[in-house]
């Protein structure tokens, strides 16, 4: 008997070391703090950070792209990804149980070989409900996730932005005037502030995270199409098979990750 194998399960996203949904909320909030403060920075002071790039020699970063993306973040992204959560979690919560319990009532006629042609429709249109499913998730991380790396590509140079933030400081220290000058003393604050907000590594820590929910759903994806093929494959001359996997593991997996992306949803900051 032909045995077909389908990992129907959700792979790294249910790994607690690896989960996107498991990321601190303290760290969105310093994610937010920071991409709010960038957004928000006037332009004069965006002038000031991007001579002092000039200065210390650096052609390669510009703060004006930076803050372009933090508007990104601001507008689009963030929403971006609280509906993405929520499709996994739909996906893990609603989509996978519906298909699974169709699985359960169909194959076990595969395995005794007498299943008929309305048998294998029914269970290659429950795997087809999970792939379109998928699809769909996968298509709104993708598209994240292009938009967060080139975010991330942006925060790379935060040493430097914090080099040119000191030129900046230096320039305008209260040492060079003999009597104050309040307009640099403002700035030196801004500069002060724009240091204490800047945490690239915050976000990296969720970015990177985020690379596995299109991994993982890209790998199901795969692994759902190469079983449809096989099961229709095999059916097809009407030789007996059994699909392989634990049906109640799988949905005990995803009902958990569909756990964790509503916890996690429901703690981002507004």
């Amino acid at each position: 008997m032909d045995i077909i194998k389908i990992n129907f399960g959700p792979g790294q996203l249910a790994n607690s070391n690896l989960s996107p949904f498991k990321v601190p909320v303290s760290v969105w909030e310093n994610v937010n703090t920071f991409l709010n403060a960038v957004a928000n920075v006037d332009g004069d002071t965006a002038d000031w950070i991007d001579n002092g790039l000039t200065e210390i020699g650096d052609n390669t970063f510009s703060f004006y792209s930076l803050q372009q993306m933090a508007a990104k973040w601001q507008s689009t992204n963030y929403q971006d990804l609280k509906t993405m959560t929520q499709q996994v979690h739909d996906f893990g919560a609603k989509a996978v149980p519906a298909s699974i319990l169709q699985m359960q009532q169909v194959s076990p006629k595969f395995k005794g070989g007498t299943y008929s042609k309305g048998d294998v429709n029914a269970f290659t249109d429950a795997v087809n409900q999970l792939i379109i499913a998928a699809n769909q998730v996968s298509i709104a991380s993708q598209n994240l996730k292009i938009d967060l790396q080139q975010l991330t590509t942006e925060m790379s140079g935060g040493t430097q932005f914090i080099k040119a933030v000191n030129w900046v400081k230096n320039k305008f220290d209260a040492k060079n005037y003999t009597q104050t000058n309040q307009e640099a003393q403002n700035l030196v604050n801004t500069m002060n502030q724009f240091e204490n907000n800047f945490s690239w590594n915050n976000l990296n820590t969720c970015f990177e995270c985020f690379t596995f929910v299109n991994g993982t759903l890209g790998t199901l994806n795969s692994e759902l199409n190469n079983g449809m093929s096989q099961i229709q494959k095999i059916s097809y001359s009407n030789n007996p098979f059994e699909v392989d996997g634990n049906f109640n593991v799988v949905e005990s997996d995803w009902s958990q990750v569909a756990n964790d992306a509503q916890s996690f949803l429901s703690s981002l900051p507004a």
